[in-house]
């Protein structure tokens, strides 16, 4: 299966376009085709201090997974991990992403 999973470190904000709510630290594993995808702030609240988690988009029919993201705001110090496969270890493939649309290999 494919999947991205998105690691937050020390949190941020950012959001995707669709329908359904996913916030970090509610859902560990998201399997849908569509969602808005939020810190653990949700869409109108601050994200909290210290907070680490990660969130996994997974593909149940091994298609790509694409995610848009529409507004990425880190304080200084934090940073959002972007990883490709089947564990969110190693190197980030994509660390503090600007706005716009990632794919899954």
């Amino acid at each position: 299966m494919k999947r991205i999973f998105i690691t937050l470190a020390l949190t941020g904000f950012f959001t995707t376009v669709f329908g359904q709510v996913f916030n970090m630290g509610s859902d560990n594993l998201v399997n849908t085709c569509t969602g808005n995808f939020y810190d653990n702030g949700g869409a109108a609240g601050n994200y909290t201090n210290s907070f680490n988690d990660t969130i996994t988009f997974q593909s149940a029919s091994n298609t790509s997974i694409s995610v848009l993201f529409t507004s990425v705001s880190l304080m200084s110090g934090d940073n959002l991990y972007v990883y490709y496969g089947n564990s969110a270890t190693g190197t980030p493939d994509i660390i503090n992403p600007t706005p716009g649309l990632i794919r899954s290999n």
